[in-house]
C-alpha cells in the first residue's frame, strides 16, 4: 500500500506536511519536531543547567524546586539513558540534583532532563554525584548532539523535495495518529479524516512511499 506525503518548500520550515493517497481523502501530517516552547516563566531557558531539590515523587516523574524557586518536574523517562524501574531507584524526596531545562511550555510547565548529562549511558542508576560534578562536560556533549541532530534534521528536509519520492517507515501510534519516519523526520498521520481500512494495514517497521507535492496547513 502506497501512502502520499505532500509538502510545500514553506512548510519544509515549518516540519508541517500533507498526507494522502489515491484512495483516501488528503490527510493533514505534522512532522514531530521541537515545537517553539511558552515561555512559563522568564528565569529559565531551554538548555539551561540549574540545581534543586526534589521535593515530591509520583509513580513517573518527581516535582523539582529549582535553585531561583522556581517549580519544575523530571519524568522517570528523562532521569537516564538506561531504563529505569522507578523514581526512588534513584531519587528520594530532599535529594539535590543538577539537570537540563528540556522544555517550557505554558501547560506542562518546565520540564527536566539528567539523562542528557551522562556521560556513561547508565551513570544516574550507578552513581549520580559523578554525573552531578562533570555536568558541564554532560551539557557541553549534549549540546553538540543536539546541534548534530538538528543538522541531520535540517538536510533532511532539504531532500523532500516537491516531486520526489521517498520511503518512511512506520514508527508508532499515539493517541493521535500514526507517527512514520521520513529518513530524519517524523511526521504525524492524524486520527480524523483517516479511513479505517487504512490504519488498519499500518504496523510499526512496515515501510511506506511518499510522495513529495504540494501542502496545506
Amino acid at each position: 500500500m502506497m501512502l502520499y506525503n505532500r509538502v510545500s518548500n514553506a512548510q519544509l520550515q515549518l516540519r508541517r506536511v500533507a498526507v494522502s493517497a489515491p484512495f483516501l481523502r488528503p490527510l493533514t501530517c505534522h512532522a514531530a519536531a521541537e515545537a517553539t516552547p511558552e515561555a512559563a516563566t522568564s528565569s529559565v531557558k531551554i538548555d539551561e543547567l540549574c540545581s534543586g531539590k526534589v521535593t515530591k515523587i509520583l509513580p513517573y516523574f518527581a516535582t523539582i524546586t529549582l535553585d531561583n524557586d522556581v517549580p519544575a518536574s523530571l519524568h522517570i523517562s528523562m532521569i537516564s539513558n538506561e531504563r529505569v524501574e522507578t523514581i526512588e531507584e534513584v531519587f528520594a524526596v530532599g535529594d539535590e540534583l543538577k539537570a537540563v531545562v528540556v522544555s517550557i511550555a505554558r501547560r506542562t510547565g518546565v520540564r527536566l532532563s539528567t539523562k542528557v548529562l551522562e556521560l556513561v549511558p547508565g551513570q544516574m542508576k550507578t552513581d549520580k554525584q559523578a554525573v552531578f560534578a562533570s555536568a558541564d562536560k554532560g551539557l557541553a556533549q549534549h549540546l553538540v548532539k543536539k546541534k548534530e541532530m538538528m543538522e541531520q534534521r535540517r538536510q533532511a528536509l532539504s531532500h523532500l523535495q516537491v516531486g520526489s519520492v521517498v520511503t518512511g517507515t512506520v514508527k508508532t501510534r499515539r493517541k493521535d495518529g500514526w507517527l512514520i519516519a521520513l529518513d530524519g523526520v517524523s511526521a504525524l498521520v492524524p486520527n480524523f479524516n483517516q479511513r479505517l481500512d487504512f490504519t488498519q494495514s499500518l504496523e510499526r517497521g512496515r515501510s511506506v512511499q511518499v510522495l513529495c507535492c504540494a501542502g496545506h496547513k
